[in-house]
């Protein structure tokens, strides 16, 4: 993985668990090597298979709306998916009464996503 990129993984916070499709980018010797070295759990699924992925596609049902919303031209929907990411994890949830990085990692991701209405003293993450 190229530096820059690594970089981004290291300002949020990284999971414990990926599980990803049987596609060959993630069954590479090199993404394996990666997933291990940061003691994460990798589970490859069958491709295509809705019934094996199932909390993503629910998470698919969220995340795509806010993006087609938010997203003016739909080519470029990749520039603000890291602000979608980061409203959904950080979005206090009504059933439980906390954000899902606060409940997954006891605290609030902080990373290097633009938020436009926040100061930088807003920014750093809450013990």
């Amino acid at each position: 993985m190229t530096k820059p990129r690594y970089h981004n993984l290291e300002m949020k916070c990284l999971a414990f668990v990926y599980v990803s499709e049987r596609e060959t980018c993630f069954t590479s010797q090199s993404f394996a090597k990666f997933m291990e070295g940061e003691s994460v759990r990798h589970i490859l699924i069958a491709v295509g298979n809705p019934h094996a992925n199932g909390q993503v596609e629910r998470f698919n049902q969220v995340f795509t709306p806010i993006l087609a919303k938010l997203c003016d031209v739909p080519e470029k929907w990749n520039r603000i998916m890291g602000d979608v990411e980061f409203s959904l994890n950080n979005t206090c949830c009504r059933s439980t009464g906390d954000s899902l990085s606060r409940l997954l990692f006891e605290m609030n991701q902080f990373g290097i996503c633009k938020r436009r209405n926040m100061s930088s003293s807003q920014r750093v993450f809450q013990r």
